[in-house]
């Protein structure tokens, strides 16, 4: 029997209708596919009411927005959707960038920032190079060594202020160290735990910076860049009772890892290293290494909680004695998951470590039974 008042897709329950226009993008994570629930938006305001939380709920790092005044503009009605989001700015270097300048979006994000009532992640990068060609921007590069000029410093300083007290994640990439340092002194973030620092940082960074997370007392994820010289007093100031339970050393930039090269004999970057990691090895959960500068030989400090060890983009050699430098402040270390990543030549050796047979050549050696006994999840990417 048909009723004169016949179901329209209008009046369908809410949710009915939400899986019928999601039924082709139920993730709603690629620019493609929020291009099209966008335009699927327009039809009306029923649909539009529905999708706007698809839509907006996550603007992640691997959807960098490098233009993004159009969608700054619409926070103060749709920010309270948006709980994870990635801006990119254009390079604080360009002599005459298109769109907005630098300074102006740090105004406009700053005076938006209050309508982020549920954002959660937050990632800040510069642009690095004018002629640097489109599809760079999905990459990561090398940080800009250009300062940001008083004013535009002095905005950076106003927004940090103003960031969303809920944020849990925040990552800055391609700023000078001193600038994002002067800007995190003023940021009040207590519920914090990661932040991860892809940081220039051509001189040691001055003792007056060393407070910069004094205004995040619950950071337990730390992620630092290789290529930097920090002063070990600078390093003690900064990170003076913390315990973090995961650290990163190290990152790669357009397939190339970092290391650090510095040859002076006043370097302090391996002391600072160890001493982070000796403080926290109690409460280290863990770990990960993208860098082969990281000084494991002189890790010494046993690390009973680590679970977790991804190195990444380490260069072996084929080398078996590489390969235990990396592994071997961890051999005590409770492991339940191993990831080697875009390793390249990683010795036969490695298998020794794996075996769960007790007295392998290498156990014998040592005086040790099996290695992690406790591993459950192998993830390797080699290259030979």
């Amino acid at each position: 029997m048909v009723h004169s008042g016949a179901t329209t897709i209008l009046s369908i329950p809410t949710e009915i209708l939400e899986i019928i226009l999601l039924w082709e993008y139920p993730e709603c994570d690629t620019h493609y596919q929020k291009k099209a629930l966008l335009q699927l938006s327009t039809v009306c305001r029923s649909f539009r009411e529905v999708l706007a939380r698809h839509i907006y709920r996550e603007f992640p790092s691997d959807f960098m927005i490098r233009h993004p005044q159009p969608l700054i503009e619409t926070f103060s009605f749709r920010g309270h959707l948006i709980t994870a989001l990635a801006i990119q700015f254009e390079s604080i270097h360009r002599p005459k960038p298109p769109g907005l300048h630098f300074q102006e979006v740090l105004t406009l994000f700053r005076t938006s920032a209050k309508h982020l009532t549920r954002l959660q992640s937050l990632h800040f990068n510069i642009l690095p190079d004018r002629k640097a060609p489109e599809w760079c921007s999905r990459y990561s590069t090398l940080p800009s060594a250009t300062r940001l000029s008083l004013a535009e410093l002095k905005e950076l300083e106003s927004l940090f202020k103003h960031l969303p007290p809920q944020l849990e994640e925040l990552v800055l990439a391609e700023f000078s160290w001193r600038d994002a340092a002067q800007g995190l002194a003023k940021a009040r973030l207590p519920n914090l735990r990661r932040i991860c620092l892809k940081l220039n940082a051509a001189s040691p960074p001055p003792l007056s910076t060393s407070n910069f997370l004094r205004g995040c007392p619950n950071v337990k994820e730390l992620e630092l860049p290789a290529s930097w010289c920090p002063k070990a007093e600078w390093f003690r100031r900064a990170f003076d009772g913390r315990r973090f339970e995961h650290l990163r050393i190290g990152f790669t930039y357009l397939y190339c890892p970092e290391t650090h090269s510095c040859t002076s004999k006043k370097c302090e970057w391996n002391e600072s290293i160890i001493a982070l990691f000796s403080n926290s090895s109690q409460s280290l959960k863990s770990v990960t290494i993208d860098t082969a500068s990281f000084p494991c030989t002189l890790l010494k400090t046993a690390m009973p909680g680590v679970t977790s060890l991804c190195l990444l983009n380490i260069e072996f050699a084929d080398d078996g004695s590489i390969l235990d430098g990396f592994l071997r402040p961890f051999l005590k270390s409770p492991l339940e998951r191993l990831t080697l990543e875009d390793c390249r030549e990683t010795p036969e050796d490695l298998t020794q470590y794996l075996d769960p047979r007790p007295n392998t050549p290498r156990q014998s050696q040592s005086g040790s039974g099996p290695y992690w006994p406790t591993l459950k999840y192998l993830e390797a990417n080699l290259y030979t």
